[in-house]
């Protein structure tokens, strides 16, 4: 679009509007236009526009990522190591070692710890429900890796009233630890297989556990 001359936007009381000013007009407008977003919603009346931000869920203070679980690499020269970005399941975050993936403030960000091999990256809940399938508690909700082609299976124990205990697996990774003997190299690095990006949900139905993604 050309720059506007804002004189000759200015009609007098009793001139006339050029067809071309108009245009410019109506294009001034349209490019200030607050477009749609899904970060937030747009609220517009004759007393002006509001934005309504949807920030992101916030633990400890610290808000989840838009890209939740991501894994990097953090190797040094006694092992391989990776951090994980903080996702949640059920709005909780996972731990590593007992620590929270999104620790109290002053408590360092846990590392998983990993030997020459390849594993599977996975998540384990271990949790309570009632009658209702309502989750009343959790025991485990741990980032582990195994060696093995796969996590464990899901598993659900119902008692006579319809209460239970159910244990929770879902991959989020797949990783190779390299031990490099290259000079310029660190001994360990890791090659890491994005499985699983977003936070999920999960519960009991029917006799099993059924999840989907939220982020």
């Amino acid at each position: 679009m050309s720059s506007i001359n804002w004189n000759n936007l200015k009609a007098s009381p009793n001139g006339f509007v050029l067809g071309s000013s108009y245009n410019n007009l109506i294009d001034l407008i349209r490019s200030i236009e607050i477009a749609s977003s899904p970060d937030y919603n747009i609220n517009r009346n004759l007393g002006g526009t509001k934005l309504n931000i949807n920030f992101p869920p916030v633990h400890h203070g610290t808000p989840i990522t838009p890209f939740p679980f991501m894994l990097t690499d953090v190797s040094d020269a006694d092992s391989g190591k990776v951090t994980v970005s903080p996702g949640t399941y059920n709005n909780i975050p996972p731990m590593i070692g007992g620590v929270e993936l999104i620790p109290p403030h002053g408590t360092p960000i846990p590392i998983l710890t990993l030997d020459y091999n390849s594993y599977v990256v996975y998540v384990h809940y271990s949790f309570s429900f009632d009658s209702s399938g309502n989750i009343t508690g959790y025991s485990t909700r741990e980032i582990l890796a195994t060696d093995s082609s796969s996590p464990p299976s899901n598993a659900v124990s119902l008692a006579t009233d319809g209460s239970g205990t159910a244990d929770f697996y879902e991959t989020i990774s797949f990783v190779g630890v390299n031990d490099v003997t290259l000079v310029d190299a660190p001994p360990y690095t890791v090659d890491i297989f994005q499985n699983i990006k977003s936070s999920q949900t999960f519960s009991v139905c029917g006799g099993g556990i059924s999840h989907q993604i939220t982020s």
